[in-house]
């Protein structure tokens, strides 16, 4: 990543983003999907980062 610094990622897990914020693992502006997701939710979510990228 440090080759790359504007390269996005999305990170996904199990466990609700309210208890891996709060416990220090991923910090709320993180690119976060809960699993499962839906082929629309990650769609929507990928598109939403792209825009974060263009503002």
């Amino acid at each position: 990543m440090a080759q790359e610094p504007e390269t996005q990622t999305i990170f996904m897990s199990g466990y609700p983003d309210e208890i891996i914020t709060r416990h220090g693992i991923l910090e709320k502006e993180t690119n976060f999907i809960n699993k499962p997701f839906t082929k629309d939710e990650l769609l929507s979510k990928v598109q939403e980062v792209i825009e974060k990228l263009e503002k």
